[in-house]
Order: structure tokens, then C-alpha cells, then sequence
């Protein structure tokens, strides 16, 4: 198994576990990268400003971040102490261990929600805990892993995250809490990226999301402006050209492949559309 667009990293089992990544490894993802994984982060120490799905956060040691398969990341600036627990999977493993019905209510929060921020230190110190014994059980079992003893530790890891997730829209609900209970425009802000990170290579028309999403084109650009500060064809374009920039830096596509794989006409169309919003050329950007 790959990260794509990731060229050089290589996750060969359906669950990997990497902790103490250096420089080199982290720099690897300071351009964006489309993940065919389900990624877990367990910050141990310093802070990292990370963009998720067109997203920007700030990680810190009180922060666990989930990640699915299909969702485009990149790590912008990181203290020089920044360290975590990396646990990978393939996107039907937790399916083979059990729990997608346990995860299916909660979806939708946590793919909205990708940064999780434990306030309990005790709860900080079991989730530790469990990675601890993740890095024990994966150095010395790479070649014939005990995979009921991971697969329980996963579930165990996941159950203990989902009860935080309830608990936290419990409070957000009691205090009404407008995190917690999102408005309609919020909602659909959110329908809209998970539709775009679908479509975004074949459709760059602002009526088919809106089509999508059974309102008019103008409610959708209004909806979005208000929740996200830009237009919703700002991040159509944003989507585009942080996939046309992975492809660059992390791939051996030609430009006329990675014209043909973001479906515009020709390479020259696609070259002035990227020049358009990044002020280089693909070419210059791929040497830069």
C-alpha cells in the first residue's frame, strides 16, 4: 500500500504504526499529498500548523487527528520539537476489525472535525499508553504480527476517541453551543468539501454543486462565503491546484499526464490555469 502522490513512502501491511519521524520524513508532506489511507496522529510534543481538506488547524500536544482515506493534507510549519504517533490503515480495515457501525453516527462529525483536543490529561495519558504498547508490539512483530493483540488495541483506541466524541456534543448541546448544533449554512459548507473532494477533477462548475446539494447556485455561494470567508469557486480552484501541486513535486507524471488526470482539454489550458493561481508555471513550480 501507498500514500499517493508520496513517492518513497510505502506502507506494505493494511495497519503501520511510525513514531520519531526526522526532518527529512516530515518535509515530505509539506506539499500536499492525497492519502489512500486512514490516518491516525497522536501529538507528543511541539505544534504543527496542518491543512486538512482545504482546512487550516494548528496541532498541539493536546491534539489527535484523523485523517480518512481520500482526504488531501499538508503539514505548512512545525516546531523543531514536533513529534507523534502515526497509525496507518487501509480504508476496509477497520471494517475487517468491526467497528464501522459503531463509527457510521459519528462520521460525519469527525470528517468534519478531523482535529480532536483532549483536555483530560488522563485521558491524554491512556490514549499514550496505547500507542506505547502499539510501538512495543510493532518492533518486535513486524514479521509475523499478533494481529488480534492490534486489531483489540485499535479498537479499544477508536471506542476511547468516540466516547471523547460524545461527550463533547453532549456539553456542546446542553450549553447550545453553536459548534455543537451547526446552522444550516455550516451544514452545508460542509456537504459542499466532501462533494468537491469527489468531483473536483471532473467538475468545476459552481450549478453542478449546487444541483448536488438541491439549492440554487447563489445560496451556495452565499452559504459558503459566510462560513468559509471565500467563494465557493475560490475552493474549487483551491482543490485543483493543490492536487495539480502533489503531482508535481511527488509524482512522475508528465504535465501532460497530470493535465489529462485533472481533465482539462490540453496541457496548455492546464498551464495557464495554474500559472493563473500560483504565479509560476507547472514546470517551474516542479524545479522550485
Amino acid at each position: 500500500m501507498k500514500i499517493q502522490n508520496i513517492r518513497s513512502v510505502v506502507l506494505p501491511k493494511e495497519f503501520s504504526f511510525y513514531s520519531n519521524l526526522n526532518k527529512e520524513q516530515i518535509e515530505k508532506y509539506k506539499y500536499p499529498a492525497r492519502l489512500n489511507a486512514g490516518l491516525f496522529m497522536i501529538i507528543l510534543k511541539g505544534r504543527c500548523d496542518m491543512s486538512i481538506n482545504l482546512e487550516n488547524y494548528t496541532i498541539t500536544e493536546e491534539s489527535i487527528v484523523t485523517v480518512f482515506p481520500n482526504s488531501i493534507i499538508q503539514m505548512n510549519n512545525y516546531s523543531d520539537e514536533f513529534d507523534a504517533y502515526y497509525l496507518v490503515m487501509i480504508p476496509g480495515y477497520i471494517n475487517n476489525i468491526g467497528l464501522i457501525q459503531s463509527i457510521m453516527p459519528h462520521l460525519s462529525t469527525i470528517m468534519d472535525n478531523p482535529v480532536l483536543n483532549i483536555e483530560s490529561k488522563a485521558d491524554r495519558d491512556l490514549f499514550l499508553d496505547y500507542c506505547k504498547i502499539f510501538q512495543r508490539i510493532y518492533e518486535r512483530q513486524q514479521s509475523n504480527p499478533a494481529t488480534e493483540v492490534i486489531q483489540g488495541l485499535m479498537s479499544t483506541l477508536i471506542y476511547g476517541l468516540l466516547r471523547i466524541w460524545e461527550i463533547k456534543l453532549k456539553k456542546s448541546s446542553k450549553h447550545g453551543d453553536d459548534k455543537g448544533i451547526r446552522n444550516r449554512k455550516e451544514t452545508i459548507y460542509h456537504q459542499f468539501i466532501q462533494c468537491l473532494l469527489k468531483n473536483y477533477r471532473e467538475e468545476r462548475i459552481i450549478s453542478f454543486y449546487a444541483d448536488k446539494l438541491c439549492i440554487s447556485a447563489k445560496y451556495l455561494s452565499v452559504a459558503i462565503k459566510e462560513v468559509r470567508g471565500k467563494s465557493a469557486l475560490d475552493l474549487i480552484n483551491e482543490a485543483v491546484i493543490l492536487d495539480a501541486k502533489a503531482q508535481l513535486k511527488n509524482s512522475d507524471l508528465t504535465i501532460l499526464q497530470i493535465s489529462d488526470t485533472l481533465n482539462f482539454t490540453n496541457p496548455s489550458f492546464f498551464a495557464k490555469y495554474f500559472k493563473k493561481h500560483t504565479g509560476m508555471t507547472p514546470k517551474e513550480y516542479r524545479i522550485s
